[in-house]
């Protein structure tokens, strides 16, 4: 099931929660930041994604964004990419996603660390959502990948997902004579 080049982007969540549509309304156009658990999930899972929540849904600001997103992420959870709703070529508006993504995880985290990043971009007439997959050390160098839309998430995160961790806590007596102080 991998793509050829082994990247390959599952998703775990209905096209209709990542194209923003409520029951009131259609498609709003902006970003969307992609939520994924590298820590629990394999590489490139998308879980779900929400609004851009400041700034110009084109243009956010990204310290006031990366403030809040601290705080609405469960750990474990970060942001792997962008989809970009709008008009124009996909492929740029994909470019576009990945720049976005990378400079919110750079606000995040303060790294500069190498890894991939998802860009998507929306192609509003059909509905479909156009993933491409990119090294952020080199967005222009996109690469598409295969998509999974994933039948039974549930079944998936059971499965691959590690979402409950134990962990025991040993108590240790410490012992030392009474008579001799410290």
């Amino acid at each position: 099931m991998e793509g050829e080049s082994g990247r390959c982007v599952r998703v775990l969540c209905p096209k209709k929660t990542l194209l923003g549509f409520s029951s009131s309304s259609k498609e709003s156009p902006g970003i969307r930041w992609l939520i994924g658990s590298p820590l629990f999930l394999p590489p490139l899972t998308v879980v779900s994604a929400f609004q851009c929540l400041h700034g110009d849904p084109f243009l956010p600001d990204f310290s006031r964004e990366a403030d809040d997103i601290r705080i609405l992420l469960l750990r474990g959870f970060d942001i792997i990419g962008a989809l970009f709703i709008g008009h124009g070529s996909l492929k740029e508006n994909a470019i576009r996603a990945v720049e976005a993504s990378c400079r919110l995880r750079k606000s995040l985290h303060n790294d500069e660390v190498s890894f991939d990043m998802i860009g998507a971009a929306a192609d509003l007439p059909i509905g479909d959502i156009h993933f491409l997959v990119s090294d952020s050390a080199r967005p222009i160098n996109m690469e598409a990948s295969t998509v999974i839309y994933e039948d039974n998430p549930d079944k998936y995160l059971w499965e691959k997902g590690c979402l409950l961790r134990c962990e025991l806590a040993f108590k240790l007596p410490a012992y030392f004579p009474v008579n001799k102080t410290p």
